[in-house]
């Protein structure tokens, strides 16, 4: 059994809202939205991928839906341990002696003897309330150690995402800025290029056309000369 935040839009009631006291619904809705949340956790069994059904708690449920219905900010969520299928019976088992236990509890009549109520304090009500509050109190722990993880492993998800997200961002601004520069220089040195070959001699060019190979170059024009060498500017 583990606990979580659950979304009231993935459960279903297993009992029907028929069988709920409204008042007493409307009243905890109200309880739940000034708390901000709901304090005593539902029981869920899972149904599928993100959807759940209630084993316990199904007033708890219609009121956490009610909260959700007048304030869908404050009522979106609530906690609620999730049972697993294998575990389902022993599950239903302990609930079934929590209900027998509060059960007889309510039972018991006040004794008029003093020397009565001391011994019957001392033999049950007592072990009983202290079993209880331990029982309370051990989930309360559990309750709280659970939220806390839950947090963190958000915070910590959260971070990672942003920070991968911001590193492929970057890297795709520098890959750019990288392709702009690059073809800035490519551009630059044309046209630098071509401007130093005009304001060169013909000899000037004839020799540059010779370190570079080019074909009939001594019978060519100064013209036909700076377009060769643009021409091998560009195939380099």
């Amino acid at each position: 059994m583990e606990f979580f935040l659950v979304d009231v839009k993935s459960i279903t009631a297993s009992a029907s809202s028929e069988q709920i006291d409204k008042a007493k619904v409307e009243k905890l809705a109200d309880s739940i939205l000034e708390c901000n949340g709901l304090l005593k956790p539902l029981i869920l069994k899972p149904t599928g991928p993100e959807t759940y059904v209630v084993i316990k708690g199904n007033s708890e449920y219609y009121a956490a839906l009610k909260a959700r219905e007048k304030d869908p900010r404050k009522g979106e969520m609530v906690n609620a341990f999730v049972i697993s299928p294998r575990a389902e019976k022993a599950i239903f088992k302990q609930l079934d002696a929590l209900e027998r236990q509060d059960q007889t509890s309510s039972s018991i009549h006040r004794i008029e003897s003093d020397e009565d109520v001391s011994v019957h304090k001392n033999s049950e009500t007592i072990p009983a309330q202290t079993s209880l509050t331990s029982q309370v109190t051990q989930m309360m722990q559990k309750m709280e150690m659970s939220l806390q993880t839950f947090v963190n492993e958000r915070l910590i998800q959260s971070e990672n995402n942003f920070q991968t997200f911001f590193n492929e961002r970057l890297a795709t601004l520098e890959n750019k800025i990288s392709e702009i520069t690059q073809k800035t220089t490519v551009d630059t040195n044309i046209q630098g290029g071509a401007k130093d070959y005009n304001n060169k001699t013909v000899p000037e060019l004839k020799l540059i056309a010779k370190e570079r190979k080019i074909k009939r170059y001594s019978s060519m024009r100064k013209a036909e000369l700076i377009d060769a060498l643009e021409e091998s500017d560009m195939t380099t």
